[in-house]
């Protein structure tokens, strides 16, 4: 008897098996963006350096971290590639305030969510998500 077969022999139709089992369809769900993600910080990897030798990038002052919240509320990125993308700009060089600010107004807001915002609630309630995702 295979490993396999012992497995269901002992586990199969208990609590144990079910939530392996969603482990497994969960994993197999996340598979194909697990798998972006890597392709993108690879790409990233490459074209980053010249991002960052952008001066506003390379300075910590508050224009800086300005310029990155509006960069991360522009980015339509999912937050399994914000994460990816903000290791990357670190590496590069670019300031750890900077960076943060980026990975904070990433998933708060963006162009798809702004509008399903403004669909959903209506312009007064997109905007103030738009102010809120900017100062905080």
């Amino acid at each position: 008897m295979n490993l396999v077969d012992r497995f269901n022999a002992v586990f199969f139709r208990t609590y144990t098996f079910r939530i392996l089992d969603n482990f497994r369809e969960l994993a197999l769900d996340l598979l194909p963006f697990l798998l972006a993600g890597i392709l993108v910080v690879a790409l990233l990897q490459k074209f980053i350096p010249r991002l960052s030798q952008i001066a506003i990038l390379r300075s910590d002052s508050s224009l800086g971290i300005a310029t990155a919240t509006l960069a991360g509320m522009a980015a339509p990125l999912p937050v399994y590639l914000a994460v990816p993308f903000s290791a990357v700009l670190l590496a590069a060089g670019v300031p750890a305030a900077v960076v943060i600010a980026f990975l904070v107004a990433c998933p708060l807001i963006d162009p798809n969510l702004f509008l399903l915002t403004w669909g959903a609630f209506g312009p007064s309630m997109a905007v103030a998500r738009v102010a809120a995702a900017f100062f905080l």
